[in-house]
């Protein structure tokens, strides 16, 4: 629901903040959906394919640079998307209910 999603987009805020001096910053590209469907191989690959056009656009300028990816989700990932995602390091994450809220586990 929007709370979710709400939480989700806390998320991202706080992964995107740049805190630190310059070098020691890092920047992570996260990919959140607030859906029931499972994530296939597909989504992954589409995250995959955007991060490049933007890693050839910006080239080995650092301040473009990504260095982490994450895909975060409401619903579960498809065995062929954890697979995609160990393949080329993508970190995924899955919202879970809890009592004190809702919490973001690391699935791979």
């Amino acid at each position: 629901g929007e709370r979710t999603m709400g939480v989700l987009l806390a998320i991202v805020a706080f992964l995107c903040g740049v805190t630190g001096d310059r070098n020691s910053q890092k920047r992570v590209w996260v990919e959140c959906k607030n859906r029931r469907a499972s994530i296939k191989r597909a989504d992954i690959a589409k995250l995959l394919s955007s991060v490049e056009d933007v890693k050839a656009r910006v080239g080995s300028k650092r301040a473009g640079a990504i260095d982490e990816v994450w895909y975060a989700t409401t619903a579960g990932y498809d065995f062929d998307a954890v697979n995609l995602a160990r393949e080329k390091c993508v970190d995924l994450y899955l919202a879970v209910n809890r009592p004190e809220g809702t919490m973001f586990e690391r699935v791979y």
